[in-house]
């Protein structure tokens, strides 16, 4: 049986991808609300998910400049 192993590079960019779609669709959210708290959830949870984002991307820019991928 052969695994198919994710490299570190291919595992952050996995998680890169899945949070700017989350933030596309927080996006979307605050868009599209007619309510004033629940816009405000929305865009405290933007914030949260966009600093989520520039951390991955930054421990990514780290490790290919180290190349520390396995």
């Amino acid at each position: 049986m052969v695994k198919n192993k994710m490299t570190l590079i291919e595992t952050l960019e996995y998680f890169i991808d899945d949070t700017k779609q989350r933030c596309g669709d927080i996006q979307w959210e605050i868009k599209n609300c007619k309510d004033e708290t629940y816009l405000e959830d929305f865009k405290q949870e933007y914030k949260e998910h966009s600093q989520r984002l520039e951390d991955l991307e930054k421990i990514k820019s780290i490790i290919e400049i180290m190349e520390i991928d396995e």
